[in-house]
């Protein structure tokens, strides 16, 4: 499991090291440095091109251009004699590395250059040391047109970018632009840990290919006793949530064995879902949604729903048993209530219940929710063995909006997976403040509601605990389709039965969701794909973990 940390809590870790554990800090540079020259080499190599090409570095007065300058150093010592080096910035306010990097420097006889210097340098490959992670307020006057030269570079010239630590003008915190146009990087060479800027807001844009290299940090640094007492008596606490997070990788999903089945199991032992989605004009949502959960493993899935339905999920879906309520604009509070209640006590042994896709907006919908969610309730207090688990989607969350209430009924048991509009009417935060802090929005719900959430966007974020918040980094343009949503909700309640708790299943549900959306492009193209690909895609990932 991937570990990603703030810019902040990377700060801090960089000074524990130094000044608690006594790595002398240009230990850690030389090391971070050479990890740049490594990368840039190889880069230079992978494009055909030779010793002889023309590198310009782009430096800063703090220690991530420290880092720039050795990395020059290491490239000029190994042959590549055509590197030169800019600096923009205050050279008063430079620290000791950086003045004993740049006298490595001068000692090879080059010279540090005014960084306006760099627009009349031809250039193949640059490497942005303008700024590291402590980057927190806009940039401006010389640090934007530096920032505005190197993207000026890469489009007239098409030179390579190889960023240190993060692209220049990203908020490490946020992922942030902290000015109109950051650097766009080929690669990224961070170090010690991901940064959360790296894979979130326009930093996911920026970064490139990501490389995460060891500098010397001692294993489990973040965890370990000593940095929590360090951090309490510099920093007082520190929201782990927010500050320290996860992200799932293929190999944690294999670790936990979803593709096997129990040879001596049965349809029951996989969990009944109960599928209370589709409206009139709307059963496509519904049919997505069963058919995703019965691709990931579900053993029975049941409809509750209109009359309007029964023969299009029958014939799309014959796998699935469907209950009608009625016509939908004759299906009363009672009708609900009754075959609700018939629903749950055949899903009793264990199951989870699907509200909302394609549910439509109108009252059929909100008695649908209001009855759902408190029937749910009142048999999950009372129950002594196993829960029925409810996944909130689609306008069932348009409900939610309209009648919080609700959602303080649905703590222990509901999950939500809203996309930015609807969490944008969950939570009365406009999408430009959500899209700013999505790690903070989704943990500040998790917070004031108790339930878990996927808050979707090209880059989900998964709440499955206060300490233990994750980022989705599988995915692809290829799910930017309507559908994706439905299909991702019916994966999440296949994951929740056989796993019969939701956090966990959450963050495995986007992962595999993300990766299915990947391989589905690679057979039908980023612009072919549909949702209901996506959901035969998921079975074969889960089938190959």
């Amino acid at each position: 499991m991937r570990e990603i940390i703030s810019g902040r809590l990377a700060k801090l870790i960089d000074k524990y090291t130094i000044e608690e554990l006594s790595i002398p800090s240009l230990r850690l540079m030389d090391r971070a440095a050479q990890y740049v020259f490594e990368r840039t080499s190889e880069l230079a190599e992978d494009r055909g091109l030779g010793k002889d090409l023309n590198i310009s570095v782009l430096a800063g007065a703090g220690n991530n251009g420290a880092d720039g300058i050795l990395a020059a150093v290491k490239l000029i010592r190994a042959g590549y004699g055509n590197t030169e080096v800019f600096f923009c910035g205050n050279e008063e306010k430079s620290g000791e590395e950086f003045r004993v990097q740049r006298a490595e420097l001068e000692a090879l006889g080059k010279r540090l250059k005014p960084f306006r210097e760099l627009e009349g340098q031809r250039t193949e490959l640059l490497i942005d040391a303008l700024f590291g992670i402590g980057l927190r307020r806009e940039a401006s006057g010389d640090y934007r047109a530096a920032i505005e030269l190197i993207n000026a570079k890469k489009r007239a010239e098409g030179a390579m970018v190889v960023a240190v630590d993060i692209p220049s003008g990203i908020n490490s915190d946020t992922g942030m632009a902290m000015c109109p146009e950051a650097v766009k990087a080929d690669i990224t060479v961070t170090f010690g840990f991901g940064k959360t800027g790296l894979y979130i807001g326009e930093g996911r844009r920026c970064t490139g290919k990501l490389y995460i290299e060891d500098i010397g940090y001692p294993e489990n640094i973040a965890e370990s006793s000593g940095f929590e007492s360090f951090l309490r008596a510099s920093e007082g606490d520190i929201d782990h949530g927010r500050e320290r997070l996860f992200a799932l990788e293929a190999s944690d999903i294999k670790e936990r064995g979803l593709s096997d089945r129990n040879v001596m199991s049965s349809k029951s032992d996989y969990g009944k879902l109960i599928e209370l989605s589709g409206s009139k004009g709307m059963a496509g949502a519904a049919f997505l949604s069963g058919l995703a959960a019965y691709k990931c493993g579900a053993g029975m899935v049941k409809y509750l729903g209109p009359e309007e339905n029964r023969s299009i999920i029958q014939t799309l879906l014959p796998e699935a048993m469907y209950d009608s309520l009625g016509e939908e604009d004759k299906v009363s509070g009672e009708s609900i209530s009754e075959h609700f209640k018939g629903a749950v006590e055949w899903a009793r042994g264990g199951g989870c219940v699907v509200l909302g896709p394609g549910l439509g907006r109108s009252a059929y919908a909100e008695a649908v929710t209001e009855t759902v969610i408190k029937m749910l309730k009142a048999h999950n207090d009372a129950q002594t063995e196993r829960r029925i688990f409810l996944v909130a989607d689609g306008d069932a969350l348009w409900v939610l909006s309209r009648k919080r209430e609700l959602l303080s009924m649905m703590r222990g048991f509901g999950a939500v997976t809203p996309h930015v509009g609807e969490m944008s009417r969950l939570t009365g935060k406009s999408i430009e403040e959500i899209k700013a802090d999505p790690v903070g929005t989704a943990v500040e719900f998790f917070n004031d509601t108790g339930i878990n959430i996927i808050l979707k966007d090209y880059v989900s974020i998964i709440v499955e605990s206060k300490d233990k918040i994750y980022i989705n980094i599988s995915g692809s343009p290829a799910l930017s389709k309507a559908g994706s949503g439905d299909v991702l909700t019916g994966i999440a309640a296949a994951l929740i039965m056989r796993n019969n708790s939701v956090g966990q299943a959450l963050s495995e549900a986007a992962f595999i969701h993300g990766e299915a959306g990947r391989r589905a492009s690679e057979t039908c193209g980023l612009n072919g794909v549909l949702a209901r690909e996506t959901a035969s895609a998921a079975a074969l990932v889960m089938g190959g973990m």
